[in-house]
Protein backbone atom coordinates (compact mmCIF):
# COMPACT_ATOMS: atom_id res chain seq x y z
CA UNK A 1 0.00 0.00 0.00
CA UNK A 2 1.38 3.09 -1.11
CA UNK A 3 2.39 5.41 2.00
CA UNK A 4 2.91 8.85 -0.11
CA UNK A 5 -0.54 10.09 0.90
CA UNK A 6 -0.77 11.45 4.65
CA UNK A 7 -4.08 10.69 6.33
CA UNK A 8 -5.36 13.37 8.87
CA UNK A 9 -7.73 11.37 11.62
CA UNK A 10 -9.10 14.76 12.42
CA UNK A 11 -10.08 15.63 8.73
CA UNK A 12 -11.15 11.70 8.60
CA UNK A 13 -13.37 11.44 11.86
CA UNK A 14 -14.99 15.14 10.59
CA UNK A 15 -18.16 12.68 9.90
CA UNK A 16 -18.00 10.66 12.21
CA UNK A 17 -21.62 9.19 12.35
CA UNK A 18 -21.47 8.86 8.45
CA UNK A 19 -18.59 6.91 8.80
CA UNK A 20 -19.30 4.82 11.51
CA UNK A 21 -22.57 3.72 10.44
CA UNK A 22 -21.58 0.71 7.83
CA UNK A 23 -19.74 -0.39 10.27
CA UNK A 24 -21.94 -0.73 13.46
CA UNK A 25 -24.12 -2.36 10.44
CA UNK A 26 -21.36 -4.99 9.33
CA UNK A 27 -20.47 -5.86 12.95
CA UNK A 28 -24.41 -6.59 13.95
CA UNK A 29 -24.70 -9.25 10.45
CA UNK A 30 -21.30 -10.55 11.24
CA UNK A 31 -22.87 -10.73 15.18
CA UNK A 32 -25.53 -12.91 13.60
CA UNK A 33 -23.23 -15.63 12.43
CA UNK A 34 -20.70 -15.37 15.09
CA UNK A 35 -21.61 -14.22 18.32
CA UNK A 36 -19.27 -15.78 20.41
CA UNK A 37 -15.95 -14.64 18.47
CA UNK A 38 -12.62 -14.58 21.06
CA UNK A 39 -9.81 -13.26 19.11
CA UNK A 40 -10.30 -10.51 16.54
CA UNK A 41 -8.49 -8.69 13.77
CA UNK A 42 -9.07 -5.15 12.41
CA UNK A 43 -7.85 -4.69 9.09
CA UNK A 44 -7.14 -0.95 8.37
CA UNK A 45 -8.74 0.09 12.13
CA UNK A 46 -7.55 4.08 10.97
CA UNK A 47 -8.38 6.20 13.83
CA UNK A 48 -11.00 3.37 15.84
CA UNK A 49 -14.10 4.00 14.30
CA UNK A 50 -14.13 0.39 13.10
CA UNK A 51 -12.55 -1.45 16.11
CA UNK A 52 -15.39 0.48 18.42
CA UNK A 53 -18.10 -1.21 16.62
CA UNK A 54 -16.40 -4.71 16.58
CA UNK A 55 -15.64 -3.89 20.83
CA UNK A 56 -19.17 -3.06 21.33
CA UNK A 57 -20.17 -6.44 19.60
CA UNK A 58 -17.69 -8.53 21.19
CA UNK A 59 -16.81 -7.02 24.45
CA UNK A 60 -15.02 -10.17 26.02
CA UNK A 61 -12.99 -10.95 22.84
CA UNK A 62 -9.14 -9.63 22.23
CA UNK A 63 -9.01 -7.27 19.22
CA UNK A 64 -6.27 -6.58 17.66
CA UNK A 65 -6.50 -3.69 15.17
CA UNK A 66 -3.95 -2.79 12.47
CA UNK A 67 -3.45 0.48 10.15
CA UNK A 68 -0.24 1.81 8.40
CA UNK A 69 -1.17 5.42 9.68
CA UNK A 70 0.73 5.97 12.64
CA UNK A 71 -1.64 9.42 13.36
CA UNK A 72 -4.59 7.52 13.01
CA UNK A 73 -3.53 4.78 15.12
CA UNK A 74 -2.69 7.42 18.02
CA UNK A 75 -5.72 8.48 18.17
CA UNK A 76 -7.28 4.87 17.91
CA UNK A 77 -5.36 4.09 21.38
CA UNK A 78 -6.87 7.20 23.06
CA UNK A 79 -10.28 6.25 22.44
CA UNK A 80 -10.11 2.61 22.73
CA UNK A 81 -7.17 1.94 25.53
CA UNK A 82 -8.30 -1.71 26.20
CA UNK A 83 -7.72 -2.81 22.39
CA UNK A 84 -4.30 -3.59 21.34
CA UNK A 85 -2.95 -1.76 17.82
CA UNK A 86 0.04 -1.73 15.84
CA UNK A 87 1.49 0.03 12.81
CA UNK A 88 1.58 -2.60 9.93
CA UNK A 89 1.00 -2.30 5.86
CA UNK A 90 -2.36 -4.68 5.63
CA UNK A 91 -1.35 -4.80 2.11
CA UNK A 92 1.59 -7.42 2.96
CA UNK A 93 0.93 -11.21 4.44
CA UNK A 94 -0.11 -11.08 8.17
CA UNK A 95 0.53 -14.53 9.00
CA UNK A 96 2.47 -13.35 11.73
CA UNK A 97 -0.19 -12.11 13.54
CA UNK A 98 -1.76 -15.94 13.60
CA UNK A 99 -5.08 -17.08 12.83
CA UNK A 100 -8.40 -15.00 13.93
CA UNK A 101 -12.28 -15.99 14.97
CA UNK A 102 -13.19 -12.72 12.98
CA UNK A 103 -11.33 -10.66 10.51
CA UNK A 104 -13.08 -7.39 10.19
CA UNK A 105 -11.99 -4.86 7.56
CA UNK A 106 -14.33 -1.53 7.04
CA UNK A 107 -13.39 0.86 4.02
CA UNK A 108 -9.88 -0.71 3.74
CA UNK A 109 -9.92 -3.11 0.56
CA UNK A 110 -10.79 -0.09 -1.95
CA UNK A 111 -6.89 1.19 -1.46
CA UNK A 112 -5.35 -1.97 -2.86
CA UNK A 113 -4.27 -2.05 -6.15
CA UNK A 114 -3.56 -5.94 -5.83
CA UNK A 115 -6.92 -6.84 -4.18
CA UNK A 116 -6.46 -10.78 -5.26
CA UNK A 117 -3.30 -11.51 -3.06
CA UNK A 118 -4.93 -9.88 0.40
CA UNK A 119 -8.04 -12.31 -1.18
CA UNK A 120 -5.49 -15.19 -0.29
CA UNK A 121 -3.59 -13.60 2.02
CA UNK A 122 -6.20 -13.14 4.62
CA UNK A 123 -7.97 -16.50 3.86
CA UNK A 124 -4.76 -18.05 5.84
CA UNK A 125 -5.59 -16.03 9.38
CA UNK A 126 -9.30 -16.91 9.06
CA UNK A 127 -9.43 -19.84 11.00
CA UNK A 128 -11.69 -22.88 10.85
CA UNK A 129 -15.44 -21.82 10.87
CA UNK A 130 -14.51 -18.45 11.03
CA UNK A 131 -15.58 -15.11 9.46
CA UNK A 132 -14.46 -12.40 7.31
CA UNK A 133 -16.43 -9.49 7.02
CA UNK A 134 -15.67 -6.46 4.73
CA UNK A 135 -17.09 -3.43 3.91
CA UNK A 136 -15.93 -1.58 0.50
CA UNK A 137 -17.52 1.80 -0.57
CA UNK A 138 -18.59 1.66 -4.55
CA UNK A 139 -17.25 5.02 -4.93
CA UNK A 140 -16.41 4.50 -8.98
CA UNK A 141 -20.57 4.23 -8.96
CA UNK A 142 -21.25 7.44 -7.93
CA UNK A 143 -21.52 10.98 -9.76
CA UNK A 144 -18.97 11.99 -6.75
CA UNK A 145 -16.48 10.35 -8.67
CA UNK A 146 -17.03 11.59 -11.84
CA UNK A 147 -17.10 15.26 -10.68
CA UNK A 148 -13.03 14.33 -9.10
CA UNK A 149 -12.39 12.24 -12.04
CA UNK A 150 -13.57 15.87 -14.21
CA UNK A 151 -12.00 18.12 -12.27
CA UNK A 152 -8.39 16.05 -13.11
CA UNK A 153 -8.21 16.24 -16.72
CA UNK A 154 -7.88 20.21 -16.39
CA UNK A 155 -4.49 19.23 -15.07
CA UNK A 156 -1.57 17.95 -17.31
CA UNK A 157 -0.77 14.41 -16.02
CA UNK A 158 -2.36 14.46 -13.08
CA UNK A 159 -4.64 11.32 -13.36
CA UNK A 160 -1.40 8.98 -14.41
CA UNK A 161 0.55 10.25 -11.83
CA UNK A 162 -1.99 8.75 -9.71
CA UNK A 163 -0.50 5.11 -9.41
CA UNK A 164 -0.15 3.15 -6.72
CA UNK A 165 -2.86 6.16 -4.98
CA UNK A 166 -5.71 5.54 -6.49
CA UNK A 167 -8.84 4.08 -5.56
CA UNK A 168 -9.32 0.39 -6.92
CA UNK A 169 -12.69 -0.89 -6.96
CA UNK A 170 -14.71 -4.40 -7.91
CA UNK A 171 -18.14 -4.95 -8.39
CA UNK A 172 -20.44 -6.57 -6.15
CA UNK A 173 -19.99 -9.89 -8.49
CA UNK A 174 -16.52 -9.26 -8.35
CA UNK A 175 -15.99 -9.53 -5.34
CA UNK A 176 -18.09 -12.97 -4.20
CA UNK A 177 -16.15 -14.68 -7.08
CA UNK A 178 -12.86 -13.57 -5.58
CA UNK A 179 -13.21 -14.46 -2.44
CA UNK A 180 -15.45 -17.81 -3.30
CA UNK A 181 -12.20 -19.03 -4.21
CA UNK A 182 -10.87 -19.68 -0.64
CA UNK A 183 -14.05 -19.33 1.95
CA UNK A 184 -17.35 -21.90 2.18
CA UNK A 185 -19.74 -19.55 1.57
CA UNK A 186 -19.76 -15.81 0.72
CA UNK A 187 -22.45 -13.29 0.96
CA UNK A 188 -22.30 -10.15 -0.51
CA UNK A 189 -25.22 -7.09 -0.47
CA UNK A 190 -25.49 -3.06 -1.08
CA UNK A 191 -26.71 -0.49 0.53
CA UNK A 192 -26.97 2.74 -0.36
CA UNK A 193 -26.41 5.46 2.56
CA UNK A 194 -28.56 8.77 2.23
CA UNK A 195 -25.96 11.58 4.00
CA UNK A 196 -28.29 14.80 4.96
CA UNK A 197 -25.63 17.34 4.14
CA UNK A 198 -25.39 21.08 4.56
CA UNK A 199 -24.48 21.94 1.36
CA UNK A 200 -22.22 20.51 -1.92
CA UNK A 201 -18.88 22.10 0.38
CA UNK A 202 -19.95 19.44 2.95
CA UNK A 203 -19.80 16.97 0.75
CA UNK A 204 -16.46 18.38 -0.68
CA UNK A 205 -15.78 18.01 2.98
CA UNK A 206 -16.31 14.81 3.07
CA UNK A 207 -14.03 13.24 0.27
CA UNK A 208 -11.43 15.52 1.79
CA UNK A 209 -10.30 13.03 3.69
CA UNK A 210 -10.56 10.29 1.39
CA UNK A 211 -11.13 10.24 -2.54
CA UNK A 212 -9.75 13.46 -2.91
CA UNK A 213 -6.04 12.94 -1.23
CA UNK A 214 -5.01 10.51 -4.22
CA UNK A 215 -5.01 14.29 -6.22
CA UNK A 216 -4.17 16.76 -3.47
CA UNK A 217 -1.12 14.57 -2.82
CA UNK A 218 0.41 16.13 -6.19
CA UNK A 219 -0.79 19.20 -6.21
CA UNK A 220 0.63 22.56 -5.04
CA UNK A 221 -1.47 24.53 -2.36
CA UNK A 222 -2.52 27.15 -5.02
CA UNK A 223 -3.45 23.85 -7.15
CA UNK A 224 -4.92 22.13 -5.09
CA UNK A 225 -7.66 25.62 -4.24
CA UNK A 226 -7.85 25.68 -7.95
CA UNK A 227 -8.76 21.93 -7.75
CA UNK A 228 -11.03 21.84 -5.14
CA UNK A 229 -12.79 24.79 -7.11
CA UNK A 230 -13.31 22.41 -9.95
CA UNK A 231 -14.58 19.86 -8.08
CA UNK A 232 -17.07 21.83 -6.35
CA UNK A 233 -18.60 23.10 -9.22
CA UNK A 234 -19.18 20.01 -10.66
CA UNK A 235 -20.80 18.57 -7.10
CA UNK A 236 -23.26 21.40 -6.83
CA UNK A 237 -24.50 20.51 -10.53
CA UNK A 238 -24.37 17.06 -9.19
CA UNK A 239 -26.33 17.40 -5.85
CA UNK A 240 -28.80 20.10 -6.38
CA UNK A 241 -29.99 21.70 -3.00
CA UNK A 242 -33.11 20.44 -1.78
CA UNK A 243 -36.39 22.07 -0.93
CA UNK A 244 -35.07 22.63 3.01
CA UNK A 245 -31.73 23.81 1.96
CA UNK A 246 -30.20 20.37 2.29
CA UNK A 247 -28.21 18.42 -0.03
CA UNK A 248 -28.73 14.77 -0.44
CA UNK A 249 -25.28 12.89 -1.01
CA UNK A 250 -26.20 8.78 -1.70
CA UNK A 251 -22.87 6.65 -1.08
CA UNK A 252 -23.32 2.91 -1.78
CA UNK A 253 -20.92 0.84 0.10
CA UNK A 254 -20.46 -2.82 -0.76
CA UNK A 255 -20.74 -6.01 2.16
CA UNK A 256 -19.17 -9.01 1.97
CA UNK A 257 -19.34 -12.11 5.06
CA UNK A 258 -17.01 -14.60 4.12
CA UNK A 259 -17.39 -18.18 6.39
CA UNK A 260 -14.48 -20.65 6.34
Amino acid sequence: MDEKMKWSADTYDRFKSERMQPSLDLAARAGALLPGAKKILDIGCGSGMSTAAVAENWPDADILGLDLSEEMLEKARAVLPKVRFARQDCSEPLDAYGQFDLVFSNAFLQWLDNQAAFAENVSRIVAEGGLLAIQIPDFSSMPADRCIKDAAEKFDGLTEKLGKGRLWNIDAGGYYELFSRYFARVTVWETDYYHVMDSAGSILAFLSGTALRQYLQFLSPEEAARFNGLVLERLRAAYPVRENGKVLFPFRRIFLLAEK
